[in-house]
């Protein structure tokens, strides 16, 4: 017999991404709340890149919100082509591609609120603002530090 994961098991699998969460600084965490909300709202992440540079909790959403700003440009370009061709087609994957858009806003600004540093789904492991480094190397790896010099007031 085969064992075929369910559709609720494939979605559960999806948004289980990696968690950087223990990784940051509390106070950090605390402190920026409003910036790493503000990265999920379009250009406003720029906001967060230029005013909250010191911390790594800022960052890590900064730098999730230009992913999907960069993600959502290149559709927009995509979609616009696609257009030119079938108008139809154009028009309902683009509200496709849009409301799987709202959800990874959505899901990014739950997680900026609830204070986790989570990558969103699919696209979250990119990282356009900086190195991998600073992730936080791997999450679960027990020889990070954290230091109280990661908070931006």
């Amino acid at each position: 017999m085969e064992n075929k994961e369910s559709f609720a098991d494939k979605i559960k699998r999806l948004l289980d991404t990696p968690d950087y969460t223990l990784k940051m600084n509390p106070n950090d965490i605390g402190a920026n709340k409003v910036y790493a909300v503000l990265s999920y709202f379009s250009f406003l992440v720029v906001i967060p890149i230029l005013a909250a540079k010191k911390s790594r909790y800022a960052q890590f959403h900064a730098n999730q919100g230009a992913v999907l700003f960069a993600v959502e440009v290149i559709a927009s370009v995509i979609f616009g082509i696609l257009s030119g061709f079938s108008s139809t087609v154009a028009a309902i994957l683009s509200g496709l591609f849009s409301i799987l858009l709202f959800l990874f806003i959505l899901f990014g600004i739950i997680n900026a609120i609830d204070g986790k540093a989570k990558e969103l789904p699919i696209i979250g492991k990119f990282n356009i603002l900086y190195s991998t480094s600073t992730k936080a190397k791997k999450p679960n790896s027990s020889n990070e530090n954290n230091n109280n010099n990661d908070t931006q007031q």
